[in-house]
């Protein structure tokens, strides 16, 4: 019987960039093939390439044996093949219920009560309780990203391609989704799953295929290959058990931000805490636990009910991102493509755009300046792009961090707020990031670090505060946590 999916010798370059080279990808019917590889490996332009979002310049692409051409992403949909990007695609301003529908030709979906009917029918194959009239502006980014993947099984699909679909959803949520996943390869579909988190990767597929620099390198049985073993492979080298994350024990004597009392009804509860010059913070928590509420109120994003916020002894009164920035406060927040980039901008405006009073005089912005500012940020934080002319949108998820946090450090920072900063990017750039934080913090820069991977935040921090329901519920030093004990604070249940 042939494949239900094969894909032979595809490749694609852009301008300065050979995005694949010749990539075999073969998916069986029933089965969860996980997709992995580096950020910049080829895996996002494979799937553009199922997807029919771009062509091929070279090799084909054959369903059940037939070889077929996929010119759109409307003929791969005809064809039975939904591919679930990073990138949402939803319409803020529409329904949940208009979301998952839309596009699509049923006379009876302009009915208000027939499609809400149908839009709670496929968010129950999610074991989701989301009000489908609710406007999807409403929602977080892991509400969103159940959307997303309820919008795909509303069009009954063959090949289910999932790219980091776990990303923005809580451990609960994420098991949840993996067990569903197992229950459409059980019915037949075909799944392509992407994701960084190896542990996934593990207990739900039944295969994986590792691309390094737009090449298959492996493709293995998942029983036959361990964690390290694909992470090597990722890497194209071995992994040293010396390499660890190790920064220098801050002094605490200097108290650069001070918070009390800081509250916001129904979201965040009577919060306090100091942090110190040279000090990575870390917040832990689950989702909906008031960490993101928190640092926005500390920003000045959103207003607080109650409380008190200093910062180097001197009382903020009415905190706004205007005020927070001129004092050297940063903020990378939780949705880098919406909130943090401007992805149509060249790599160039986007590093440059928090410090245009660096480079501007007069009004007019100083080329030289610039591009001095600009060839620096992207050396020192490794930004791989071709050119720094190239639009933000095209780079890696990675690569497009990168650039977040380099936006803020052309403005010096003394305090940098980092809301999951490590969202949705592999283990080579996330050591790269770690390595910024630990030179950051030598230099004397506070910084509060956001995760919800707990092992993560127990790697990178110096100090560790859990939060649930909106509180803090624990304060735990570096090296003295307990994964599990966190984890249990984290649930509420400590």
């Amino acid at each position: 019987m042939p494949h239900l999916l094969e894909m032979e010798g595809i490749s694609k370059a852009y301008p300065g960039v050979q995005a694949l080279s010749g990539v075999d990808f073969a998916l069986e019917r029933g089965e969860i093939h996980a997709l992995c590889g580096k950020n910049g490996a080829g895996k996002s332009t494979l799937i553009r390439v199922l997807g029919g979002v771009v062509a091929p310049d070279g090799g084909r692409i054959l369903l059940d044996g037939e070889p077929v051409a996929l010119a759109s992403p409307a003929g791969a949909m005809a064809r039975g093949i939904v591919v679930v990007h990073q990138e949402l695609s939803l319409v803020p301003g529409l329904a949940v219920a208009e979301n998952l529908f839309l596009g699509r030709p049923q006379a009876w979906l302009v009915r208000r009560g027939p499609i809400l009917a149908a839009a709670r029918a496929v968010l129950s194959r999610l074991d989701s309780a989301i009000d489908p009239a609710a406007p999807v502006a409403s929602l977080s980014i892991a509400q969103a990203q159940t959307v997303e993947i309820a919008k795909a099984l509303a069009r009954e699909p063959r090949i289910l391609v999932l790219d980091e679909p776990t990303s923005a959803l809580a451990e609960e949520d994420a098991e949840r989704l993996l067990t569903i996943l197992r229950r459409l390869a059980g019915d037949g579909v075909g799944i392509v799953y992407i994701s960084h988190r190896l542990a996934e990767v593990e207990r739900v597929a039944d295969r994986v295929t590792v691309l390094r620099d737009g090449r298959t390198v492996a493709s293995l049985e998942t029983g036959a290959v361990d964690r390290r073993r694909v992470v090597e492979l990722m890497l194209g080298e071995e992994l040293s058990h010396d390499a660890e994350f190790s920064p220098r024990v801050p002094s605490r004597e200097h108290v650069v931000l001070r918070v009390r009392g800081l509250a916001r009804r129904g979201v965040v509860e009577d919060v306090s805490f100091d942090l110190h010059e040279g000090e990575i913070l870390g917040i832990a928590g689950l989702v909906g636990a008031g960490r993101t509420e928190l640092v926005r109120l500390i920003f000045g994003a959103d207003r607080p009910d109650a409380g008190r916020v200093e910062l180097a002894g001197r009382h903020v009164a009415r905190p706004t991102p205007r005020a927070m920035r001129r004092m050297g406060v940063g903020f990378l927040p939780e949705d880098r493509k919406r909130q943090g980039l401007v992805l149509g901008l060249p790599v160039r405006e986007n590093l440059s755009l928090a410090a245009l009073g660096r480079i501007s005089r007069f009004g007019l912005v100083q080329g030289r300046r610039e591009r001095t500012l600009v060839e620096s940020l992207v050396r020192d934080l490794q930004v791989a792009c071709a050119s720094p002319e190239v639009p933000a949108g095209t780079l890696s998820g990675g690569n497009q961090q990168k650039i977040v946090i380099g936006k803020w450090l052309a403005r010096d920072p003394r305090v940098l707020i980092l809301d999951e900063p490590t969202r949705g990017i592999d283990v080579q750039a996330k050591a790269q990031i770690f390595r910024i934080l630990e030179r950051l913090a030598e230099a004397g820069v506070a910084v509060v670090f956001i995760s919800s991977e707990l092992e993560e935040v127990m790697v990178v921090s110096h100090r560790i505060l859990t939060m649930a329901a909106g509180r803090i519920v624990r304060e735990s030093v570096r090296r003295e946590a307990s994964l599990a004990e966190i984890l249990l604070s984290a649930t509420g249940a400590a």
